[in-house]
């Protein structure tokens, strides 16, 4: 009879940690939401590719816009193109 009631105390503070454990979850995730970030941010819209073999995707975006310059960070020369007059650049994972 011991035994049968140290599984139920642990069936039961198995069964508090759980809702507990999303209670603190959706509770966070609702803070973080509500954070203001970038408001500061120029205006403006971008067209944005994605190319994916299945295995690896990339984001593909112009290398210069009115709102960001990717050649400040990547320098063109420092890749594996050979073409001169590049004008996008891909930002892959996978």
């Amino acid at each position: 009879m011991h035994f049968f009631l140290h599984i139920l105390k642990k069936i039961g503070k198995i069964a508090l940690i759980i809702p507990i454990f999303a209670l603190l979850y959706f509770l966070s995730a609702w803070i973080m939401a509500s954070l203001p970030l970038n408001e500061e941010q120029p205006k403006g819209e971008i067209t944005l590719f994605l190319v994916s073999n299945g295995v690896h995707t990339d984001v593909v975006m112009p290398l210069k816009n009115d709102i960001f310059d990717w050649s400040d960070v990547v320098n063109p020369k420092d890749t594996l193109t050979t073409d001169p007059q590049i004008t996008h650049i891909g930002l892959g994972w996978g």
